[in-house]
C-alpha cells in the first residue's frame, strides 16, 4: 500500500472529482445546506415576507424565484433567496399555489407569512386574479 502510494509513476486513471456527476451532486449537497439555514433562519424570525417574480431563461422556459424577507433577532432586515425553480402555470393561482407548495415544502407555515412583493404585471399583482390577491386569499 505505501508503495502504491509514495509512486510517482503515471497510472491509466485519475480521480478528480471534476466530472459532471460529482460536481453536480456536490452542488446539490452545498445547496441543500443552504437552504435549510435559510429556513432555520426563517422560522426563528417567525414572520416573514415573500417576494417573487418570474423570468425566462435561455430556453424560454419561466423560472420562478422566490426570495424571503425576514427581521433576524439582532433587529436587522435579511433578504435570502429560497428556491429558483421552473415556473408551470403563468396565472396568478398557478403561481400563488407553487409558492405555496415551495413554502410547504421547507416546512415555513403559511400563517407567518405577512407581506408579499411582486412587480406590476398583472398576474402577479393584479387585484383579483392576481398571484397577490390568490395568495392573500
Amino acid at each position: 500500500m505505501n508503495r502504491w502510494l509514495s509512486e510517482k509513476s503515471p497510472r491509466s486513471y485519475n480521480v478528480t472529482y471534476l466530472g459532471p456527476c460529482s460536481q453536480n451532486e456536490f452542488t446539490d449537497i452545498l445547496s441543500n445546506e443552504v437552504r435549510r439555514i435559510i429556513v432555520k433562519e426563517v422560522q426563528e424570525a417567525s414572520l416573514f415576507s415573500v417576494m417573487a417574480d418570474t423570468i425566462p431563461d435561455n430556453s424560454h422556459k419561466d423560472q420562478l424565484a422566490v426570495c424571503l424577507r425576514f427581521v433576524n433577532n439582532n433587529g436587522k432586515a435579511i433578504e435570502r433567496l429560497l428556491k429558483i425553480t421552473e415556473g408551470v402555470d403563468k396565472t396568478g393561482l398557478g403561481t400563488a399555489k407553487q409558492i405555496i407548495d415551495i413554502l410547504n415544502k421547507h416546512s415555513l407555515c403559511t400563517d407567518n407569512l405577512i407581506f408579499q412583493s411582486y412587480d406590476y404585471v398583472s398576474n402577479m399583482s393584479g387585484e383579483f386574479n392576481g398571484t397577490q390577491a390568490k395568495l392573500q386569499n
